[in-house]
């Protein structure tokens, strides 16, 4: 496991494109208003239920013991959340004058790549999957209200910013490359005492899209960050606030497969393991009896938006140690808004330290560790929001993060 982070994290550091997170302070410079690029990338997913002995060999590949299997089933809720991101960004911001009575305003180019899933599911259907029905005997496993989704798409868009504030606001197209969503909206499996009879509840759909294009449509979306002035220059609140806002948009999707079934249909002598069989010999047969319906389509969809207000870092300051804190929110179903605070530690002049805690999101309490330099030209920052996912295997979640901006 610890090996699968390590690699995330040494691939994010050497292939210039990826991107950090927002947890990840920046040091806020209004001193500077030089051309700059900068470089982030993230990787990380979370759960609210589902252990890292579990996941993270879903994940990576591995072997999966009888042991973990039940410590992670005793972790879980009646209803579960599951999520991650993987994002890739790049943004140049030029220092040139746009507006002859602007003198601040520049122009700035923002692109990316980005890939993002969640699920909410229930406890039964965690249990169904590494258990089997042999668990259930005499009694319904519900997993009703379980759903996920998965979202892959490029952007790339053009805006103006303010060379002293750093503020900017974007417009990007988004161009995806696959979008699926399999929703539940009633699941029940109802297994008799002696395993002969299975009564299977099942009204739910499945979309996937499934153009012969690389890119499966076109839409939009607007980025921006504003940073706001708070408190008194001598007071210990003051510095700035940062309104954070990425993806806030939908795209069309030019074909999509649609599946759906809604039955409730009995089977007299069969496991769960014979209802596999079955399906494999004989699809007609009981795709008939789940009244399965299949169409192709085309339709919106809204991206995967994030929103963020938190307190940033002021790089020129005389406090050794600051204070950071913020809430985000993830524009989902599945997503509960996530609060964080840490501190801020500069020992040395270009050298950084830091630690913060965060609770809500896909999962609940982690926390993180990051490093960062930031020289003349160069400013580079490493990290990670779930530093006890990276060394238990008996928590939620693992997380690697890394930003670099360079004043050319």
């Amino acid at each position: 496991m610890h090996k699968n982070l390590f690699l995330i994290v040494l691939v994010m550091t050497f292939s210039v494109s990826l991107v950090g997170q927002e947890l990840l302070p920046k040091q806020l410079d209004t001193t500077d208003q030089s051309q700059r690029i900068s470089l982030q990338g993230n990787a990380f997913y979370l759960a609210s239920g589902m252990q890292n002995n579990v996941s993270s060999n879903l994940i990576f590949g591995g072997s999966i013991t009888e042991e973990n299997k039940v410590s992670s089933l005793d972790e879980h809720d009646e209803l579960n959340r599951l999520g991650g991101d993987v994002r890739f960004r790049a943004q140049y911001y030029s220092n040139k004058r746009i507006f002859k009575n602007k003198e601040r305003l520049s122009w700035m180019i923002d692109g990316g790549y980005e890939t993002h899933f969640s699920a909410q599911y229930a406890k039964s259907l965690y249990g169904l999957a590494f258990f089997g029905n042999d668990n259930y005997r005499g009694e319904t496993a519900n997993f009703s209200n379980s759903f996920g989704r998965i979202q892959s798409f490029y952007t790339l868009g053009f805006g103006i910013h303010d060379v002293k504030s750093k503020s900017f606001i974007s417009l990007n197209a988004l161009l995806p490359t696959s979008d699926a969503l399999v929703s539940l909206d009633r699941g029940t499996l109802y297994t008799s005492e002696d395993a002969d009879s299975v009564i299977l509840g099942l009204r739910g759909e499945s979309e996937f899209s499934n153009s012969p294009a690389f890119f499966q449509g076109i839409g939009a979306a607007v980025n921006f960050e504003f940073l706001v002035p708070v408190g008194s220059r001598s007071g210990n609140m003051s510095g700035h606030m940062s309104i954070v806002g990425r993806n806030l948009g939908a795209y069309y999707i030019n074909q999509f497969s649609k599946t759906s079934a809604d039955a409730v249909i009995q089977f007299d002598g069969y496991s769960l393991a014979d209802l596999t069989a079955l399906q494999e010999d004989s699809d007609d047969i009981l795709n008939d009896s789940l009244n399965v319906v299949r169409d192709t389509s085309s339709g919106w969809r809204f991206a995967p938006g994030f929103i963020q207000v938190g307190k940033v870092i002021e790089k020129y300051t005389d406090k050794q140690v600051q204070a950071f804190f913020g809430i985000r929110m993830y524009t989902n179903r599945v997503y509960r808004p996530l609060g964080y605070a840490g501190v801020h530690w500069n020992p040395l002049l270009n050298w950084s330290l830091g630690a913060q805690v965060s609770f809500g999101g896909y999962g609940n309490f982690r926390g993180g560790m990051y490093a960062g330099y930031s020289g003349e030209k160069l400013s580079l920052s490493i990290g990670t929001e779930d530093i006890t996912g990276v060394i238990l295997g008996s928590q939620f979640g693992q997380s690697a993060l890394i930003r670099m901006s360079w004043r050319i």
